[in-house]
């Protein structure tokens, strides 16, 4: 199956553009057409990390990280901040699946 593999390819390159939408449809067809692919055993992640950015609520953590890699202890901090902020939002919509 090549598909899958061009599919989160292409939501890593929505995302370097700020396309943040069409990365998490990218995603979720992944998730919907190639359940039983290798690409879709970790693909909530990049849904998750997806919709919190297309909503605006973290980019500024995001951008931090990625823009300004002077300060490593103030940046491992943010780092820390959003991953577990994105581990909130994947457990909520984990539990609203089940």
């Amino acid at each position: 199956m090549i598909s899958p593999t061009y599919l989160k390819k292409a939501g890593i390159a929505y995302e370097s553009l700020k396309q943040y939408g069409d990365a998490v449809k990218a995603y979720t067809t992944i998730k919907e057409k190639y359940f039983n692919s290798m690409e879709a055993a970790d693909i909530d992640k990049y849904i998750a990390r997806a919709s919190a950015l297309q909503t605006n609520k973290y980019t500024h953590y995001y951008n931090h990280i990625r823009g300004c890699p002077s300060n490593k202890a103030s940046s491992f901090i943010l780092k820390r901040k959003l991953w577990l902020q994105l581990i909130r939002i994947y457990r909520v919509r984990l539990q609203q699946c089940s």
